[in-house]
């Protein structure tokens, strides 16, 4: 699935209910199957985000929606035995590290377990959907849904937001639900960011005036505490947490002072 390693959980009856992403599968990670190995550390599809690092921000767009106001399926680090699962789990980590590369603490702990068939990564349930945004005309969608998913997009710099990572979901005969997924390209460690990667850039309703509701969730927003939360929780790299703590402060400003979206 993609060009990094993906599986699909079912449930009892075969229904696929989950997708678990595995940190070592990652593009340009040292057990990527598709073309795509590597080392962790080196750069993966985007400036600023390495391998190693793409399922912790899966995880950690989901943590900064602790409210459901973006609409991010529930997401999780997990730790995952298979009896077909291929890991390293001999010798030093800094065989399959980059040197100088930043190293969080879970890559750390695929080692410990000495077992070759258990892998860390992220686990995102699947959402019910009838089709993603580019099998349907963006004037369909209102503009608080829309809206939803571009301030969230802004708010962790979201550098691959095509218009196959937005599902929808027919609520009414006229009204559909947007759900965003895949942000492993999220949270860069450089402040760079493109109007291509941004699909919703040019739909009327970014042009709109902010929703209300909108404008007061992004007002109680409070960078630091966010910061400290992927900290603490993810490990992510000082040089990306700062940038993301900038990315919301300046949201905050732009939207106190009326600035729409776009």
């Amino acid at each position: 699935f993609g060009i990094s390693g993906s599986y699909f959980l079912k449930d009892k009856m075969r229904n696929m209910v989950a997708i678990f992403k595995p940190m070592d599968e990652e593009p340009f990670a040292p057990n990527n199957y598709k073309e795509y190995k590597g080392k962790f550390g080196e750069l993966s599809l985007r400036n600023g985000i390495y391998s190693g690092g793409l399922c912790l921000r899966e995880v950690a767009a989901y943590y900064l929606d602790s409210k459901g106001v973006h609409g991010v399926p529930e997401t999780t680090l997990v730790e995952i035995y298979h009896p077909q699962f291929k890991n390293f789990c001999k010798g030093d980590v800094s065989t399959y590290m980059k040197k100088g590369a930043y190293k969080n603490r879970f890559i750390e702990m695929i080692k410990d377990y000495g077992l070759e068939e258990i892998k860390i990564g992220s686990l995102q349930k699947l959402v019910r959907k009838n089709g993603v945004v580019c099998d349907a005309a963006p004037s369909k969608f209102d503009i608080y849904e829309v809206q939803k998913i571009a301030l969230l997009d802004l708010r962790i710099l979201n550098c691959d937001r095509n218009d196959e990572n937005i599902l929808f979901k027919r609520a009414t005969n006229d009204k559909y639900e947007l759900t965003p997924i895949d942000h492993g390209l999220c949270l860069p460690a450089t402040l760079e960011i493109y109007r291509h990667d941004l699909c919703w850039l040019g739909w009327k309703q970014v042009q709109a005036e902010v929703h209300p509701d909108l404008r007061a969730y992004i007002h109680d927003i409070k960078p630091l505490e966010d910061v400290m939360l992927l900290k603490t929780k993810l490990d992510l790299s000082e040089c990306a947490l700062k940038i993301m703590a900038m990315a919301e402060i300046f949201l905050k400003k732009a939207i106190a002072n009326n600035m729409t979206i776009y």
